[in-house]
């Protein structure tokens, strides 16, 4: 029997393939760098990054992070798995008892696919580490040196791990796996990621790589 998800799926695929080869599209979207969606070759997923890895490789970026500032950074990506478009709004830190309370404004937000602002409230040590400083609003003077910053620390601390390297999503995907081993419902950890809808936590993480560092409870979203 065919499934319904199935008959959505392939929709769906019949809409972007109609898309592309339409003529006004098509040349459109080749010019602009686009590849053709059947040709294209499948993304290695990110969540392979973290194969290999020892369960304390946060703590190992943070300690070897050159700045102040990029310390920072591997800290709020270690503690909520923020992306760096996040640290690029602002993240607001406010120091509680273990821990710290972080206000998150939400990134890839167009068409409600995503949370405008959410509050979540971490504990463990890493979250005791951002609190150190006070309170204050982190902020990154654009994603992509964000992303850059992280990329260059992975490879100073874990090597060129050439298939599977270490990224900023690299720890978005660590804490989708310790979130989906803590217990909490699906709806709250993916009110936590950011995300609007429950079906995407199915592409971050597994339970099967979690780290156990810290316990994350969702204030507002």
């Amino acid at each position: 029997a065919i499934k319904v998800a199935d008959l959505l799926n392939a929709l769906k695929s019949a809409r972007v393939l109609r898309r592309f080869f339409t003529y006004s599209d098509g040349p459109t979207a080749l010019a602009a760098g686009s590849v053709c969606p059947i040709s294209a070759k499948a993304k290695v997923g990110k969540r392979k990054s973290l194969r290999g890895l020892p369960l304390d490789w946060r703590e190992q970026m943070v300690a070897a992070a050159p700045s102040t500032a990029s310390r920072e950074w591997m800290l709020l990506m270690a503690v909520a798995g923020v992306r760096p478009e996040e640290i690029a709004n602002g993240i607001a830190v406010q120091p509680i008892a273990d821990g710290v309370i972080l206000k998150i404004k939400g990134a890839k937000i167009d068409r409600g696919h995503g949370q405008p602002e959410r509050v979540v409230a971490v504990h463990g040590p890493l979250a005791l580490l951002l609190a150190q400083n006070g309170e204050r609003t982190i902020k990154a003077p654009s994603a992509n040196s964000v992303s850059l910053a992280a990329g260059r620390l992975g490879r100073k601390v874990f090597g060129e791990r050439r298939s599977n390297p270490v990224s900023a999503y690299s720890f978005r995907h660590q804490f989708a796996s310790d979130l989906k081993a803590s217990g909490l419902c699906g709806e709250t950890v993916s009110a936590i990621w950011g995300h609007a809808v429950d079906d995407t936590k199915k592409q971050y993480g597994t339970s099967k790589q979690a780290r156990g560092l810290q316990t994350t409870r969702l204030i507002s979203a």
